[in-house]
């Protein structure tokens, strides 16, 4: 049986925005991105209107009913902050949205909860990967989106 295979690519464009602290004596955190989080290239069968594809965060990726052609890897941010505190993050989910507005739910994931900023003043690398559920009605093409990382002191 042949499958015709329509080639589709999901790219996400990552932007972390940080909330200042509420408390004026604490130090500022900031992040800086290093790398972009993509799905790579995927490919669906016109035969299965369902699937989905996840990237963790050390960059394994999985497809359901999908074809993963290759190029997926999980974003990266470079957090600094005040020494030996403890750092939580927090991200919600968005939607990719095309250049005609056609959009995917995208549910972003962090590779941990909390975690705390080293002596070595170096600071945190924090990675990000996440799911895209596919369904018949998504057009191919190429899908961006932001999303935004909450950091708050513990």
């Amino acid at each position: 049986m042949f499958l015709r295979l329509k080639p589709l690519t999901w790219l996400l464009a990552a932007i972390g925005m940080i909330l200042p602290s509420t408390a004026m004596s604490e130090p500022m955190l900031r992040a800086a991105e290093s790398r972009q989080l993509s799905f790579g290239m995927l490919a669906a069968p016109d035969s299965n209107p369902f699937g989905s594809v996840t990237i963790s965060s050390d960059g394994r990726q999985s497809c359901i009913n999908l074809r993963c052609l290759g190029g997926a890897v999980p974003g990266l941010f470079h957090v600094f902050g005040a020494e030996e505190y403890v750092v939580q993050f927090l991200v919600s989910p968005t939607a990719l949205r095309n250049k005609d507005g056609a959009q995917i739910d995208f549910a972003p994931h962090l590779e941990s909860g909390t975690q705390i900023i080293p002596k070595n003043g170096r600071g945190i690398d924090l990675k990000v990967g996440g799911r895209l559920s596919i369904n018949s009605e998504i057009e191919a093409g190429q899908y961006y989106g932001i999303f935004t990382i909450f950091l708050e002191y513990q």
